[in-house]
């Protein structure tokens, strides 16, 4: 696991701030969904198999990463190699911010409240998109390579998960931050429609990033309501 501006600075965690909002990367805070389709087909026409059409590899979208390819037909054997060559294949390829990302964290450390990226990708692929989109030092910590995420989300404030929201656009970051005893924002505007983030148990879903400000000020102070968290 990658840190960069690591959030769980002290040991116990990180207590700078009340409360702390953590992002996936890819699809949630950057509109990439192209270069993650081109990306994968990079790395399948390099193994000799077939590649997906876009609609189709989305369909089939699901995380981790050595999951989606073994889905795609990879080999276990080449699983490792494929991940690494899908983010070499991401690094060389531009992607667009999403909508409402500066609002959203301008709003949200605006409550007092901390923002940062726990996602799956490389740290050098989220690195150069930083630097690219002139997003270097506005957010408070970057996590990367987080396999498992819920290792990750429970280090933000593992004294107090209740006190922490993460937001993703797959039924993986649903999954993973109920297992961490977070609050699960699911973002409908990524790879994955709102519907199916729901039905994965998102507490929250929204469909514009500049929402979660609001969304934050309701859910700080207050703990998930589950009969059980999903594993």
């Amino acid at each position: 696991m990658g840190r960069v501006g690591d959030a769980s600075g002290r040991s116990g965690g990180d207590v700078r701030w009340p409360f702390v909002v953590a992002c996936d990367w890819n699809g949630t805070l950057v509109d990439d969904g192209d270069r993650v389709w081109e990306a994968a087909g990079a790395v399948l026409s390099r193994l000799r198999l077939p590649s997906p059409g876009r609609v189709e590899f989305f369909e089939a979208w699901c995380l981790p990463l050595t999951r989606l390819f073994e889905e795609l037909g990879v080999p276990r054997s080449q699983l490792g190699g494929a991940v690494r060559h899908w983010n070499d294949e991401v690094s060389a390829r531009d992607a667009s911010l999403a909508w409402g990302v500066r609002e959203m964290v301008e709003g949200v450390r605006s409550l007092g409240a901390g923002v940062g990226i726990v996602s799956a990708a490389a740290v050098k692929v989220i690195e150069r998109d930083l630097a690219r989109l002139t997003l270097t030092g506005l957010l408070d910590f970057v996590v990367g390579d987080a396999e498992p995420k819920r290792a990750a989300l429970r280090s933000l404030k593992p004294d107090q998960p209740g006190q922490v929201a993460y937001v993703g656009d797959t039924e993986y970051d649903i999954i993973e931050a109920r297992a961490a005893g977070v609050w699960a924002i699911g973002y409908g505007g990524g790879y994955r429609p709102g519907a199916a983030l729901a039905a994965a148990g998102a507490d929250h879903v929204i469909d514009r990033l500049d929402l979660l400000p609001a969304l934050v000020r309701r859910l700080d102070g207050s703990v998930p309501s589950r009969s059980g968290a999903m594993r």
